[in-house]
């Protein structure tokens, strides 16, 4: 593919629902519950994904976006991503991933000029992001990840998906809606608004 864009049409007409792979790492029933839970939410949400695989391991120290987006089933180590009462952070995961997945396939093409012009812009704007985990770069991701599911849930779930006490990077979301505003003029501002998931 030359662009990211002509691989990003490629992907939109292969990868639908019924092709993708949604698959249990060991098999074990903490991962098939998962695998379930996830083929559910995104019948119901309708989401697109840029992935046509999605790998599910146990207690996985941390889910990660590349190359194979891979989730664990334990969030934060402790609670199980199974349960119907945590479904929201499933699918706050779900989400977060895909984003980063497309952030680096976007790199890998060389298509990412625009991110990164917005994430520099941002570093010089909020240069204290520069001490807190997670980082700057995950400023682009917390907008469109919250703008994204502000489409699909509940005030009430919402509010629950983004409690402090609910994120590797407290400090960071802290800032994050603490500066949401001047966050999202310069994420519009160079483009970096995903469109494409609901």
């Amino acid at each position: 593919m030359k662009n990211i864009n002509s691989y990003l049409n490629y992907i939109q007409e292969l990868y639908t629902l019924n092709q993708m792979d949604i698959y249990p790492k060991n098999n074990h029933p903490d991962e098939i519950k998962v695998v379930n839970m996830i083929e559910t939410l995104i019948g119901e949400y309708s989401l697109e994904f840029y992935t046509n695989k999605i790998m599910i391991v146990r207690k996985a120290p941390y889910s990660r976006a590349w190359p194979l987006l891979t989730l664990t089933t334990h969030y934060r180590g402790k609670y199980f991503l199974g349960e119907v009462k945590n479904r929201h952070w499933l699918l706050s995961l779900l989400v977060h991933e895909n984003l980063h997945w497309m952030n680096v396939v976007g790199s890998k093409y060389g298509e990412n000029k625009k991110l990164n012009k917005c994430v520099d812009e941002l570093e010089e704007g909020f240069p204290e992001t520069s001490k807190m985990e997670g980082g700057v770069e995950h400023l682009p991701i917390f907008y469109n990840q919250f703008n994204i599911l502000k489409k699909i849930v509940s005030s009430r779930e919402l509010k629950m998906i983004f409690s402090l006490s609910n994120t590797p990077y407290p400090d960071l979301m802290k800032f994050f809606f603490a500066n949401y505003k001047e966050i999202g003029k310069i994420v519009k501002k160079w483009g970096c608004i995903e469109k494409r998931m609901v």
